[in-house]
This record gives structure tokens, sequence and C-alpha cells, in this order.
């Protein structure tokens, strides 16, 4: 009812699911997807496991079902992957709250790569997924390019990642602005208000 009274008065709804950071209950809830420790077994409930295709096969059948059952009926084709504030953190498992965890996996396959890699292969098969199904624009954070926690390099590495995966048309980057823009994300808001 919502996407359909949407559609009639002209508004564009977009779905929002984070499918990196800030995604504890899917890890949490299905273990063998969620991002290994060190050891490369023990599920950290927090971030996902790259190297899985369950991973894809759980994120996939999410969108899948938010695409097919509410978007594409009522022609609406723009979606919010989020993806910030991928980094690791204190607070993201409730069983060990004062720890500092990752959500990038190493697991056997995934440690093979440095953080950056898992980011942009996650970004590109996220996206590239997105658009097969009817996607227009795919929206992500931009806090991972500009933020001080940013990986260096990040910027101009997910730039050519997406070229050669002919993605640049169809992945816009969003922002927000706090009082503290400046400070902490790096760049001046052009509308502060």
């Amino acid at each position: 009812d919502i996407f359909r009274r949407a559609r009639d008065l002209g508004i564009e709804i977009v779905p929002s699911w984070n499918s990196y950071g800030h995604n504890t209950l899917l890890p949490r809830m299905i273990p063998s997807i969620s991002a290994k420790e060190a050891d490369g077994v023990t599920p950290t409930e927090f971030g996902f496991c790259i190297s899985s295709e369950e991973t894809f096969d759980t994120l996939f059948a999410i969108y899948d079902q938010i695409i097919d059952d509410y978007m594409i009926p009522y022609d609406m084709h723009v979606i919010n992957l989020i993806l910030d504030e991928v980094h690791p953190g204190f607070g993201q498992n409730a069983k060990r709250p004062f720890e500092k965890i990752s959500p990038f996996c190493q697991c056997e396959k995934c440690r093979e790569k440095d953080y950056g890699q898992m980011f942009i292969d996650m970004a590109i098969r996220l996206t590239a997924y997105l658009k097969s199904k009817g996607m227009t624009a795919v929206m992500i954070a931009n806090d991972m390019l500009k933020h001080d926690r940013a990986i260096p390099g990040l910027s101009e590495r997910l730039q050519k990642a997406l070229k050669e995966a002919d993605l640049m048309d169809i992945l816009l980057l969003t922002w927000w602005s706090y009082t503290d823009v400046e400070r902490n994300l790096k760049f001046k808001s052009l509308d502060p208000e």
C-alpha cells in the first residue's frame, strides 16, 4: 500500500539495507555467513565472509524480495546499500561488548585480500547484482572514502573497479551533514542548515 501510494503521488521510495557495516543481525543469526576471527573459523557475528557464496545467496534473497515484491511492481528503481562504517569497533557483538571486532573476514580465502579489496569486492558484487535486477541507481555512503577511518587509496581503487565492471553509471555516493562535519568528515557541507 505504501509503495502504491508513493507511486501515485510521484514519490520514489529508496529502500535501504546495510549490507556490510552496521549489520550484526544476519551474521549473528546465520553464523556461516559471518566474518571469521583470526583463527579463520570462529564467527565474529559482525560483517560477512565475502568468500562464501552463502553470504551472497542470503543477501540476494533479501534484495529479491524487496525488489520483486515492492519496487518493480511500483516502478521504483533506486536502492541504498549504505555500506558505511565498515571498520573494527567496540559493541559489535553483544556477548563481547568491550572487544574491538572487525567486520573483515579472516577465513583462509578472505585473509588473502586487504580490507580495501574486501570492501571493493563486496560493493562491486552487490552493485552488479542489483543492476541485473533492474536498479538504475545503487547508493552507498561516502564515509569509507572520506572519513578519518577510511582505507587509504580506496576511492581511486573503487573507481577503477567500477569502470572495469561497467558500473560507473549506477553507483551513487551519499553523504549527510552533522554540525561537526568539517572535523569528522574532512570536507565542508555545501548546505549545513
